[in-house]
């Protein structure tokens, strides 16, 4: 996996560190969805546009300007 692939759904294929993700909760609410695999990359919805058919991106995590790169889950 890496910098600025696809995000790509598909069936688990058994223990394949690639298909885990790690949330971590930011101080705002929202959360970083991090590769199991490595860290630094995260899910990235490209170009900040949230519309359908926007492609959905695994990209270097970026610190500041990221809001992109942050998500909030409800009920």
């Amino acid at each position: 996996m890496g910098d600025q692939e696809n995000v790509v759904v598909s069936s688990f294929a058994g223990n394949i560190i690639e298909q885990f993700w790690k949330l971590e909760q930011n101080p705002d609410g929202y959360f970083i969805i991090k590769s199991a695999k490595n860290e630094n990359l995260v899910i990235d919805i490209q170009r900040n546009d949230p519309s359908n058919e926007n492609n959905i991106k695994v990209y270097q995590r970026k610190y500041s300007n990221n809001s992109n790169q942050k998500f909030k889950f409800s009920k």
